[in-house]
């Protein structure tokens, strides 16, 4: 009987993984399909100008979302050890330590921002936007942790129609200005994190209370360090990231106009983001089975499982890719006239190439996994560094003597470096795994 048990088990497991990754799947395609509906939306609503604009503001405080993406890795890792251990609430204290650090940071960001705006209502804006935008991802992260694919999802979804459809509404009563989209994208994650924590404390909170023990100093202190020596690389390597991915704005806001940032904004958000959006789902999905099942340092036989899961997902989205891109160059065009207003089409025949930089991204991260399942999140930061500066060299030199096609070229390029470093360092990863196995 026992052998039929454990199939029946098997099964039910199999159904169980299938309905989740088939609830995120549904939830990303719709999320994408709102994404190009409520870009297609503003388009039609504000001038290129206004939208680069807008742009440039949420550029200047993306480095508060990396910080809590930071605090996020560390806490994805510690995680399910806190819960084996009913040291949950320690990890909490230990989540808030660190918020307090970010919100000092945001706060002296945002009143400069503010001051060179001319606006200190704008720097108040995006300093309750990054905030709230922050806590609440690390709500989503604790949800997906614990498998909650529904809520996820639902939150994703109506972040997105609450951010398009407040936006919109706005702009239609107020005209266009960049501190009217603002305004509605703070409501927006406003009403999103307070969904988000209603279910956190019926969902999550009230199991972790009837499993409370005491939680002495000595370990809060262990949890802070181990966390911050985990997440340290990530924290080196962020400042460097934060400028890369946000010098191609910049340098086109200083080398041409604000309206040339909201016009390659359109291409950058069709072509590279949605590409990444499209495969966060699988990141979403696999991150928390795959380190659970890795387990913790010593566990190397079932870390080699995790890692070779991980690439075998790499390689099938890099058929996919293969088979995906050549097809944008025949389409773009017509993809654009139905996806933008016509003074947004400018660059629609650079489309393909930011969804190939895209896809090269998107495969680097996935492949970037196979470091943080083995603990060996210390040898990303020459990679990432590397990367990341010679993004802001190559962005400067091209825009300068390329235009915005050469830009884009650059883009495409590093994005392709980053790729080839992440392929050989998993490689290296691998073979490493499997001699100490022995």
């Amino acid at each position: 009987m026992k052998p039929i048990t454990a199939s029946f088990e098997l099964l039910r497991r199999i159904r169980g993984v299938s309905a989740e990754f088939g609830v995120i799947v549904a939830g990303k395609v719709l999320v994408i399909l709102i994404n190009v509906l409520g870009i297609k939306w503003i388009t039609h609503l504000v001038d290129p100008e206004v939208f680069g604009r807008f742009t440039l503001l949420i550029s200047y405080v993306f480095i508060i979302e990396l910080l809590f993406g930071v605090l996020a890795q560390g806490l994805a890792r510690y995680y399910f050890i806190s819960k084996e251990k009913k040291e949950y609430f320690t990890l909490k204290k230990v989540f808030f330590y660190f918020v307090r650090i970010i919100g000092i940071i945001a706060a002296a960001i945002c009143v400069v921002i503010g001051i060179y705006s001319g606006s200190l209502v704008i720097g108040m804006l995006l300093f309750l936007f990054a905030m709230i935008s922050g806590v609440s991802n690390i709500i989503s992260l604790v949800q997906n942790s614990e498998r909650h694919r529904i809520i996820v999802v639902i939150h994703e979804l109506f972040d997105k129609i609450l951010k398009f459809g407040l936006s919109g509404i706005s702009l239609l009563t107020f005209g266009s200005q960049e501190i009217v989209i603002l305004s509605a994208y703070l409501l927006a994650v406003f009403l999103i994190f307070s969904s988000q924590y209603f279910f956190y404390k019926r969902k999550i909170l009230v199991v972790f209370q009837q499993n409370r023990i005491s939680d002495p100093t000595d370990i809060f202190i262990k949890y802070r360090t181990d966390i911050l020596v985990y997440s340290l690389p990530f924290l080196i390597w962020t400042l460097f990231y934060y400028i890369q991915i946000n010098s191609d704005k910049w340098l086109i806001d200083g080398f041409f106009s604000a309206k040339e940032v909201g016009l390659y904004q359109v291409i950058n958000q069709y072509g590279f983001q949605l590409i990444n959006m499209a495969t966060s789902m699988l990141t979403l999905f696999m991150i928390p089975i795959l380190f659970k099942k890795a387990g913790n340092i010593n566990e190397t036989g079932s870390i080699i499982e995790s890692v070779n899961t991980n690439n075998k997902v790499s390689m099938l989205l890099f058929g996919l890719f293969v088979l995906f891109i050549p097809v944008t160059f025949l389409i773009h065009r017509i993809l654009f006239s139905f996806l933008v207003s016509d003074e947004f089409d400018t660059y629609s025949y650079l489309f393909p190439y930011m969804v190939f930089a895209g896809g090269c991204f998107a495969l680097a991260q996935i492949l970037s996994n196979n470091y943080l399942i083995s603990f060996n999140t210390k040898k990303l930061i020459l990679p990432k560094i590397i990367v990341s500066l010679s993004g802001i060299i190559i962005n400067y030199f091209f825009i300068k003597y390329y235009g915005l096609t050469g830009l884009v070229i650059g883009v495409v390029l590093v994005n392709l470096g980053y790729l080839i470093w992440m392929f050989l360092g998993s490689l290296s990863i691998k073979n490493h795994l499997l001699i100490n196995l022995k």
